[in-house]
This record gives C-alpha cells, sequence and structure tokens, in this order.
C-alpha cells in the first residue's frame, strides 16, 4: 500500500496515525491475529503533497498455479535502528556526505534482511524505490552493490521524505510478475 501525507509526522504523531491505520485495518478484516500482512510505505513529496493522508496505490498479491510463490512486496524502510524514537536514527540530522552514506548504508543492509525473511535475496527485486529529498552522492553505485538487481530493472528516485521528522532515506521493493491495473 503506498501513502502519501501532507508533511512528516512527529514520533507521538506517528504512533497516533499508526493506531487509526490499525484499527482501519482490524475493522475490514485486514489483520492476521496482532500480525499486519500489508506492507505499506508511506511518504511526504517535496512538491504538490496532498491536504491530509491519501492512498496513492496498492498491490494485492495473489498465489497463482504454478508462479513458484515469487512475487513479493517489502514495506517501507527508513534509518531508525530498533524502535519508533528519535535517539534511534541513524546518523541523526547528518546531512553530509558521510551521514547520509551512513543512512543509506543502514537501509541497505536492513533490506537485505527482509529479503532474507522473506526467503529471497538481493537479486529477486524487480523494482526498487528511493525516497529522499537530498542528493546523495555515490547512491546508484551503493544501490547496485547491494542490491544487483538494481543493474537489471534500474530504480525510481522519488523526492520525497520519509514520514517522520528527522528521518531522511527511504526504500521499498517489490517482485511483481503479472500487473493488472484497475
Amino acid at each position: 500500500m503506498s501513502l502519501r501525507s501532507p508533511e512528516p509526522f512527529g514520533f507521538g504523531a506517528f504512533d497516533d496515525f499508526n493506531d487509526v491505520y490499525q484499527t482501519l485495518l482490524r475493522e475490514r478484516g485486514l489483520l492476521e491475529g496482532a500480525i499486519n500482512p500489508i506492507a505499506r510505505t508511506n511518504v511526504v513529496p517535496v512538491h504538490a503533497a496532498p491536504r491530509r493522508p491519501v492512498l496513492a496505490g496498492a498491490f494485492i498479491l495473489r498465489p497463482a498455479q504454478g508462479a513458484g510463490g515469487t512475487d513479493f512486496v517489502v514495506a517501507g524502510i527508513g534509518e531508525i535502528d530498533g524502535d519508533l524514537d528519535p535517539r534511534n536514527i541513524v546518523a541523526r540530522g547528518d546531512l553530509s556526505e558521510e551521514g547520509l552514506g551512513r543512512k543509506v548504508g543502514f537501509v541497505l543492509a536492513e533490506l537485505r534482511a527482509r529479503l532474507a525473511t522473506l526467503g529471497r535475496t538481493h537479486d529477486n527485486p524487480t523494482a526498487l524505490n528511493v525516497y529522499t529529498a537530498y542528493e546523495i552522492a555515490g547512491l546508484s553505485e551503493a544501490l547496485a552493490d547491494k542490491l544487483p538487481a538494481v543493474g537489471n530493472h534500474g530504480y525510481v528516485r522519488w523526492l520525497a521524505r520519509p514520514p517522520v521528522v528527522e528521518v531522511d532515506f527511504e526504500l521499498d521493493c517489490h517482485r511483481v510478475n503479472g500487473w493488472r491495473v484497475l
């Protein structure tokens, strides 16, 4: 699920937003117990941001006989190492080339770990989205080094901020073998 918000949330406000979001999912029977099976990316466009949070798009993955179960979606990952707390932001407030590089390195490592959890590898994504308001030196090289699939499929860089104040870089990825646009 792709959401767009008008501005980054403070940490408490983001928790509140997520509580409302979880309630909406629960009311619609979309949660599996306490587990949320819906991968979500929520970012703030630098230009032409919406007036309130809106749904920008959604994937519905349906197992297909003989497809081998290769489709997946990995939710947006920002540079927060641990619980949602400003003290856990990697290179917090550091927008230098080195600081942004640390943020990218952390997020790529986390993305690879999530892919491994899904039984996938760094070669499996067919689409990668990058969300940041900053030019990051060496970004393409770092992505291609840690996610070789980027060499075959490229990536899309969105001029957008992550949904939480002080978080500066976010990635998501997916592999979808067949599309139907509604």
